[in-house]
């Protein structure tokens, strides 16, 4: 899994236009503290960030605790139980359930949302999983107003699986389009 993406998705699920406007700012700002504290912990410590995150989510605390369940799991190797998570999540995303601040519209951004598709393609490609990994990178690629940075890494990952169920040509066609997307890329050439 990309951890990369991983901390950005974290970082990004805090910044949507719609925190800034909550009503109850100490509040935002203890979910948030929490929210890093949870995340940061995801890759110290995952152990114990899965326990305060599970608490968490149980308890309340809508798309960033799921957001750190799933990653404390993929911290811990536990990458079946955190595609189901990431899918979980990004399900909830996408009807707009989860949200935690009252008063405030869900922004239903959709780049955060198909950034979340592909951590849960990338943890059932860990899993073992491709054919369920392709499944989640094609719907992520399905969805409108996704940045090309994201879409290209969507392109690279579905190849990726393609790659793993032996569909060469379909990864080929994939990494092509990458290369309208991106300029000169290392990586591209290796795939």
């Amino acid at each position: 899994m990309k951890i990369n993406t991983a901390f950005f998705t974290a970082a990004s699920l805090l910044l949507l236009p719609g925190f800034a406007f909550a009503q109850d700012q100490a509040y935002l700002e203890q979910e948030t503290e929490l929210y890093a504290q949870c995340i940061s912990d995801a890759a110290a410590d995952p152990e114990t960030s899965l326990d305060m995150a599970l608490t968490w989510r149980d308890t309340g605390g809508g798309l960033p605790a799921r957001h750190c369940v799933a990653l404390s799991y993929t911290g811990l190797g536990k990458y079946q139980a955190a595609a189901l998570e990431f899918e979980t999540l990004a399900d909830e995303m996408s009807r707009g359930l989860g949200w935690i601040f009252k008063g405030v519209e869900h922004p239903g951004e959709r780049g955060l949302l198909a950034d979340v598709y592909n951590q849960g393609g990338n943890a059932w490609l860990l899993a073992g999983d491709p054919i369920k990994a392709y499944d989640l990178f094609t719907i992520g690629l399905s969805l409108e107003n996704v940045d090309p940075g994201t879409t290209a890494n969507l392109l690279v990952d579905r190849a990726l699986a393609n790659g793993e169920m032996g569909d060469y040509q379909s990864a080929l066609d994939d990494i092509t389009k990458v290369q309208f997307l991106v300029q000169e890329n290392a990586d591209l050439y290796v795939l």
